[in-house]
C-alpha cells in the first residue's frame, strides 16, 4: 500500500459544515479553510469532491455519502468526477449499485487517461455498469462536450 503525505484517517466527517444551502464541506483540520470533501447539492442533483488521501478516509467519505445520499430520489442527477482508484482497498462497488438504483441518473467523469483505467488500483470497469455515463474529461473541451451529450 502506498505512502500517504497525511495521517490516514485525516478526514473528520464530524466536522462536516454545511457553508449554503446544499453546500457541505469536510474541512481539512490541518489546513484553514480548505476542505477535504466537498458536497454539493441541488434540488435533485448532488455532487461529491474528494481529494483521495488514503483509503481508511475513503470509508468515511463513503460512510458520510450514503448518510447524505438518503435524501436522493429518482429524479436526483450523481455526478461523480474521480479517477476511480482505490489505493488497493475494497473498491465498494454495491454501495455505488445501491446509490444508482435510488437515483434517475449517475455519470462519471474521470480526469485520467482512458489507457490508464483498470491499471493498477483503477477500478473503472467496476463502476461503469452503475453510470449512465463514463467519460474521460480532464479539458474543458471535454467537460463541453459532456455538458453538450446531456442536452441532446
Amino acid at each position: 500500500m502506498a505512502d500517504y503525505a497525511y495521517p490516514d484517517p485525516a478526514v473528520q466527517v464530524a466536522d462536516a459544515q454545511e457553508l449554503a444551502r446544499d453546500l457541505v464541506v469536510i474541512p481539512n483540520r490541518g489546513v484553514q479553510l480548505v476542505p477535504n470533501i466537498g458536497i454539493i447539492g441541488g434540488t435533485h442533483s448532488v455532487l461529491v469532491i474528494e481529494t483521495g488521501i488514503g483509503p481508511r478516509n475513503a470509508e468515511r467519505v463513503l460512510e458520510f455519502a450514503a448518510d447524505y445520499a438518503r435524501q436522493f430520489s429518482r429524479r436526483t442527477v450523481v455526478l461523480v468526477v474521480g479517477d476511480a482508484r482505490t489505493n488497493y482497498a475494497d473498491p465498494a462497488a454495491a454501495s455505488l449499485a445501491d446509490v444508482s438504483d435510488r437515483v434517475g441518473k449517475l455519470y462519471w467523469l474521470n480526469p485520467e487517461p482512458r489507457r490508464y483505467w483498470d491499471q493498477g488500483d483503477s477500478v473503472m470497469s467496476k463502476y461503469a455498469p452503475h453510470c449512465a455515463q463514463v467519460r474521460e474529461c480532464s479539458t474543458l473541451r471535454q467537460i463541453a462536450d459532456f455538458v453538450q451529450s446531456l442536452a441532446s
